[in-house]
This record gives structure tokens, sequence and C-alpha cells, in this order.
């Protein structure tokens, strides 16, 4: 492959995951709200971490998005009933975000549809090809780093 196709490449395949996600993982409940991949990885990170607080700083720093991204992430989330922003006791300018009972109902699916999904994506590859796969990735991602 040439050196110069590897930016149309990744494109390609981010939108290729798009358009599966979009096209094959759907909640069909009528009150779920549509919910990009993000959004979803991000209430499985807050279901992982349950028994902590968790602060906007802490998404930010798991999903690796800038402060925008997170802030208006987390307000249509919000927005769609599935977390909530709470003070805490020890710090008037931090509040911690805390998972509405409306996540707790859709866990199972989400938790499902993330695994069916991760599966697909690596259906039929070695686990040596997706090892090496990853580690140029990380190796991408290292090189594009401001």
């Amino acid at each position: 492959m040439e050196r110069g196709k590897v930016a149309f490449e990744i494109r390609d395949l981010m939108i290729s995951i798009s358009r599966y996600k979009e096209n094959s993982i759907r909640c069909q409940e009528a009150d779920f709200p549509k919910l990009y991949g993000i959004q979803v990885a991000t209430l499985l990170f807050l279901l992982k971490r349950k028994e902590r607080e968790t602060f906007q700083k802490d998404i930010e720093e798991q999903f690796h998005v800038r402060r925008p991204t997170a802030t208006n992430m987390i307000k249509r989330m919000e927005a769609n009933g599935l977390i909530y922003r709470e003070p805490v006791s020890y710090d008037a300018r931090l509040k911690r975000i805390v998972l509405a009972e409306k996540a707790y109902k859709y866990q199972k699916w989400m938790e499902k549809s993330s695994k069916v999904f991760q599966e697909k994506m690596v259906q039929d590859i070695p686990d040596e090809e997706i090892s090496m796969f990853i580690s140029t990735l990380r190796k991408i991602q290292k090189n594009m780093e401001v």
C-alpha cells in the first residue's frame, strides 16, 4: 500500500464503522434516544465506574476528547435523561456525573450491542494481525499528537 493512502483508508474505515452502527445497532425501545458510539461508550464507562465518582475530566481523558466536545456530549446525554450532574460537598466547582435510571434500564442492551459490534469488527482476523493493527494505529496516533 502506498504511504500516501493511509489517511484515506482510515477515513474510509471510519465511514464504514459509522454506516454499520447507523444501520445495524439500534435499540427498538421507543423512549431510547438515538445515541452515537462515543455516548454508548461513555455510558458503559460510567456503568463500570459506578462505585467511583466520575467527572467530565475523567471522560475527556478516557476518550481523548477536548473539553468542548465532552461538554456538548454530556449536555446531550443529560437532555436525553441518561445522566445528570450533581455538586460534590468538597469542591463547589466540581460536579460529578451520575447515571440516571434510564441508563440502567438499557444497560444490558448497550453491553450486548457493544460486544456484538466489537466481535463483528474482528471476525476472521487472527489475533496477531489485530495486535499489529492496534500497534500501528497507536504509532500513527502518536505521530499525530500536537
